[in-house]
């Protein structure tokens, strides 16, 4: 613990986050929505910032304004963690799904990912932007 006056660390101002969230939601009792807020438009980091479980639900309550199934929750988890699925994959799906499109949420950055996706599904032009992904990822 820090002296009287000193500013806080980093570890011990995720404590105090971690006690508070704990004692104001005990286990089990806190729903995805008390933890992710709706909001009409969100930034891409909002969600790549969080990891397996916490992504999935958070995506379901953002872009769907639900909670995730548990047994879905339980299968995009693994194919996530299995490398089947990438962050990307889930939120494209969820997003542009028939309940997804429905709530039409904002996330910045997501609309010019789903363009690029869909031209990657063009017979030539994917070849050639794969070919082009390719050779810059080299370069880096």
């Amino acid at each position: 613990m820090t002296a009287p006056g000193q500013p806080l660390g980093v570890n011990e101002i995720m404590a105090l986050i971690q006690a508070e969230a704990a004692r104001r939601y005990p286990l089990g009792q806190a729903s995805t929505a008390d933890i992710f807020p709706a909001k009409r438009k969100y930034a891409l980091e909002e969600f790549l910032r969080l990891e397996g479980d916490a992504f999935v639900k958070a995506v379901h309550q953002g872009l769907l304004r639900r909670d995730a199934e548990p047994e879905r929750c339980k299968i995009y988890v693994q194919a996530l963690e299995a490398g089947r699925m990438t962050k990307a994959d889930l939120l494209l799906a969820v997003r542009w799904s028939k309940e997804g499109r429905q709530h039409a949420v904002k996330v910045a950055g997501l609309d010019r990912l789903h363009r690029i996706r869909a031209f990657e599904r063009l017979p030539l032009l994917g070849r050639l932007l794969a070919r082009l992904d390719r050779s810059g990822q080299r370069r880096r």
